[in-house]
């Protein structure tokens, strides 16, 4: 795992779900080699939710940069951000 891929906030969940994903592993192998099946399905379902999760925090850091850049964008042109009002 690449701790620069999440926010320094985001790294113990990261990891966390890193670890998540390496026991699903060990129990999907266990239980296929019991030939529990049933059992191996749903520890997949598992696996994906962390791998989803994963992806999900990896996914607000690349937005945390796009944000960052477009701050410095609107510096660099003399914009304030505190002046930039949401329109909706």
């Amino acid at each position: 795992m690449n701790k620069d891929q999440f926010l320094p906030q985001d790294r113990p969940a990261a990891i966390a779900e890193y670890r998540a994903v390496w026991t699903c592993i060990g129990r999907i192998e266990e239980s296929i080699m019991k030939g529990d099946l049933k059992e191996a399905e749903l520890t997949i379902r598992d696996l994906s939710k962390s791998v989803r999760e994963l992806e999900r925090l990896a996914e607000r850091k690349q937005n945390h940069e796009q944000l960052m850049t477009f701050v410095a964008e609107l510096k660099e042109k003399g914009i304030l951000v505190s002046t930039v009002v949401r329109v909706r």
